[in-house]
């Protein structure tokens, strides 16, 4: 069985063995010559012969492969993590339990890490590449885009650990059944005792000395200068698409070759001035009922075992016992006449209004828990960028600060069992009901004022989904009929002007709320940060500012970026 990749300087088809699937290879080009449309190639033929293709994307380029190359029909139904066409959320901690639920269940994915700071996306690929080679025994491709980033020559703090991570991938995985495919359009930049390893260089159009250098130092580890000669002078000038494929161990491959057509959609071209951008119609749909329930699962378990949440559960248990000790040792009280009193009870409705409000606070301490952490990071960042120390926070002040995460079950509830009750599963039901063609997740995270990147959204997608009640990916979901019979009769959320006063409401009298008013009034326009912060009186070079940004952008309020903001389209919809 054999990969079609395109056809030789002779005419004829050049295949290559599907063992490349676990082999180390490096395809390197400056942009725009074809290089992320030649590894697209390469998975395609992967896909159409069962393998397992995994790709680390940093630029959300590649889930174009999810449509035909028209976009009218569907393509492979490749799993999307993260970025803006993400079937489920990717978030800094899931690294492991992505990892996991690939090796376990068997199926393609992206990682589209173009929505993470760069802080997380270290923290997430050490977690993702350590557990994938702790893990995986049977055939699996990873493929890294912008390699240069995830595996730089000269790293800097914590990268160092993310560069061991994927050196043992690369040196070592194939014992394990791992297989890599590097890209990049710096070679000098990618770690060199990564690009000397790979067995299969794939060049294209190349013209800068050092990126030239760096193929010669992978020549003279695998080939003879001979045939680099021949290779080296034609880089500068080969056309678009056009690539060699040298590999003296791998069935001793020598080959000029021009790749051939992709047949799925080029989601990573350039928009060219006055072309007509092309939206794909269809996309292939991965089954999600099982898969998002079992990774939250797996995040809820790396919770539970997380070194700091034990300490802290210890040092709890031990107040208790002290408590319960001293009480043990007080001398016992005399006896106490008991008498009967009657006093009244909560009635059913009442039940129901503290339940409703319960629920409405485990919603409300899930997304404080997120805005907290993403308060603290910006803090952080801010203050490394100074280069002043981090400021102490008192304990006095540290103790007020109280985090509820939001319970998930243990197991996913059984199908078609599942109680909405009255807080965010039922709005969830509401929303998608008012609007039975579906919609988007940051949309249903709009109307139902469930934070999207939250543990509560999290949790609650995966019990509606294992309920049945919903169904579809995060760029398109919809209602069920058994989600309809279970939600019954309701009262429709607010839309268009009552929506945009419900989140007045929920902001506040606050400068949130100032940004907000301005950024709407001036809708369907962008207003530059300038004359926001004139409008607010809020300056721009203050944590303030930096601050209320994040959690309006995290409520998906507003969006824009290079110094202008906008109203979130839905708001008027």
């Amino acid at each position: 069985m054999h990969l079609n990749i395109g056809l030789t300087t002779r005419g004829t088809h050049f295949r290559l063995p599907l063992e490349l699937a676990t082999q180390s290879t490096a395809i390197l080009a400056k942009r725009g010559v074809g290089k992320t449309y030649t590894a697209a190639v390469i998975m395609e033929e992967l896909l159409a012969v069962g393998q397992v293709p995994v790709v680390i994307d940093p630029t959300g380029a590649h889930w174009g492969i999810k449509a035909s190359a028209d976009g009218k029909a569907k393509g492979y139904p490749v799993v999307v993590f993260g970025g803006e066409h993400a079937d489920l959320p990717l978030e800094e901690g899931s690294g492991e339990a992505i990892a996991r639920a690939i090796v376990e269940q068997r199926f393609p994915a992206i990682i589209d890490l173009s929505m993470l700071r760069k802080g997380a996306v270290r923290r997430f690929m050490v977690a993702f590449l350590e557990a994938l080679y702790r893990l995986n025994r049977l055939p699996l491709t990873l493929v890294v885009d912008e390699a240069d980033d995830i595996c730089p020559q000269r790293p800097f703090g914590d990268e160092a650990q993310m560069v061991g991570a994927m050196e043992d991938v690369v040196k070592r995985g194939r014992k394990k059944g791992l297989g890599v495919i590097l890209i990049t359009q710096r070679p000098a930049d990618l770690a060199k005792q990564v690009l000397t390893q790979c067995e299969v260089l794939v060049a294209m159009r190349l013209v800068h000395p050092l990126d030239i250098k760096a193929v010669m130092e992978w020549v003279h580890v695998h080939a003879d200068t001979a045939r680099a000669k021949q290779m080296v002078e034609s880089l500068p000038s080969l056309p678009v698409g056009t690539a060699w494929f040298w590999s003296p161990g791998f069935g001793d491959i020598f080959e000029r070759v021009t790749v051939r057509k992709r047949n799925t959609f080029d989601s990573s071209a350039t928009p060219k001035p006055g072309e007509k951008v092309v939206t794909p119609k269809q996309l292939a749909q991965a089954d999600l009922t099982k898969l998002g329930a079992d990774i939250a699962a797996s995040l809820e378990r790396a919770k539970e075992n997380d070194p700091a949440a034990l300490k802290l559960k210890l040092a709890a248990a031990q107040k208790d016992i002290a408590r319960m000790t001293a009480e043990l040792a007080k001398p016992p009280i005399a006896s106490v006449s008991v008498h009967e009193i009657d006093r009244p009870v909560l009635s059913p409705s009442d039940h129901a209004k503290l339940n409703s409000i319960a629920e409405r606070l485990r919603d409300l301490s899930a997304e404080f828990g997120v805005l907290f952490a993403d308060v603290k990071g910006r803090i952080a960042a801010c203050e490394k960028t100074r280069a002043l120390p981090a400021p102490k926070m008192p304990m006095a002040r540290q103790s007020h600060i109280v985090v509820i995460p939001p319970r998930l079950p243990a197991t996913p509830p059984p199908a078609g069992n599942l109680d909405v009750g009255t807080g965010g599963k039922r709005r969830i039901l509401i929303a998608l009901a008012q609007y039975r063609d579906g919609m988007n997740a940051r949309r249903l995270s709009l109307l139902t004022g469930i934070t999207q990147s939250g543990g509560t959204w999290r949790t609650y997608m995966g019990e509606l989904r294992g309920a049945g009640y919903v169904e579809g990916g995060s760029d398109h979901m919809r209602i069920t009929d058994a989600g309809a019979a279970a939600l019954g009769s309701y009262t429709p959320l607010p839309t268009g002007d009552a929506l945009r006063d419900y989140w007045r409401q929920r902001l506040g009298d606050s400068g949130k709320r100032a940004i907000f008013d301005f950024v709407v009034a001036a809708y369907p326009h962008a207003v530059t940060y300038e004359a926001v912060s004139d409008a607010t009186g809020i300056a721009l070079a203050g944590g303030t500012w930096r601050t209320y940004l994040g959690e309006l952008r995290g409520l998906e309020l507003i969006e824009g970026t290079r110094g202008e903001l906008k109203a979130c389209a839905d708001l008027f919809e």
